[in-house]
């Protein structure tokens, strides 16, 4: 029995300083993902490798193979303590037209922009508040999309 290496990653980030895990159960190893990095690790300082017998005998799957976690942050990692890794790099999201909307939604400025014209044409204030409330708006923000759209 080996562990899945989703598993061993999980116990490398979140592992402090002399935890332990059994990543193997068995007479013998043999080499693969997991015990390839493990040794990688174990060279580079970041884990201590052991083995030990589980009970006195004969028997298949009689050595436990247990990794010790010590002090060294692994590589990339930001701190000891956190386990996260650095971010190198951030590729962008591609411009969408609702993102120039600012506050307001479009179809709400162009719904209520004639009845804006109509207030202002009988000599309603010039304030997007005051407007807002007379529409029956929660926001003023639509209201003042419409007048910089007017005063262009």
């Amino acid at each position: 029995m080996i562990i899945p290496e989703s598993m061993l990653d999980k116990w490398l980030r979140e592992a402090k300083t002399g935890e332990t895990i059994v990543y193997a159960r068995a007479t013998f190893l043999t080499p693969n993902k997991v015990t390839r990095r493990l040794y990688e690790l174990a060279q580079t300082g970041h884990v201590e490798l052991k083995r030990s017998r589980r009970q006195h005998g004969a028997g298949d799957e009689n050595l436990h193979y247990i990794a010790k976690r010590l002090g060294k942050p692994l590589p990339g990692s930001s701190s000891a303590k956190s386990g996260t890794r650095i971010v190198k790099s951030v590729q962008l999201l591609p411009a969408k037209p609702q993102d120039r909307r600012f506050t307001s939604h479009a179809s709400v400025v162009r719904e209520i922009e004639p009845q804006v014209r109509e207030l202002l044409a009988e000599g309603h204030a010039r304030s997007a508040a005051g407007i807002a409330r007379t529409l029956g708006l929660y926001s003023h923000n639509p209201v003042a999309r419409v007048l910089e759209r007017l005063a262009a």
